[in-house]
């Protein structure tokens, strides 16, 4: 049951950040006149929004196997990149950019630490883990160009 908890408090973790990258993606879209950044980050709001809904069916999917509800709390993972975020985010468009860059490092490295956490569980919620850290991957990688071009 223990590996059961620490996967229940990574997801719920990861929950959060998405949670957090949705209303600070919308207050950048909001502050940004740019029409390419608007475009990237509606992009990145629309991927949290989705995967904050995979990730709560997978917390819902953990909690029945463990026949026990689990109360939502703030992990270690998110308060470290809570912590730390508000000094890393400028208004330049690089600087938000490199704001952006690493915030996917981050929730890569928690995505990456999760898979390794559901390897042996639940098929479903591990296929969903190792889907979502493509993606974020995949965005990481073309935030990094975009930020590179500049």
């Amino acid at each position: 049951m223990a590996v059961y908890a620490k996967v229940i408090n990574i997801l719920q973790d990861l929950i959060q950040l998405h949670t957090d990258r949705i209303d600070e993606y919308h207050r950048i879209i909001l502050e940004n006149t740019t029409s390419d950044l608007k475009v990237v980050f509606t992009e990145l709001v629309r991927q949290s929004k989705e995967y904050r809904t995979e990730l709560v069916e997978c917390l819902g999917r953990m909690d029945l196997q463990m026949q026990e509800p689990t109360a939502i709390r703030q992990g270690s993972i998110f308060l470290m990149w809570s912590e730390e975020k508000e000094s890393l985010m400028g208004s330049s468009r690089k600087s938000i950019l490199e704001y952006c860059d690493l915030e996917l490092y981050a929730l890569k490295y928690a995505y990456e630490v999760a898979t390794l956490l559901t390897e042996d569980l639940d098929d479903i919620v591990h296929a969903t883990i190792m889907r979502q850290l493509q993606g974020v991957t995949y965005v990481k990688d073309a935030v990094r160009t975009f930020y590179n071009a500049l």
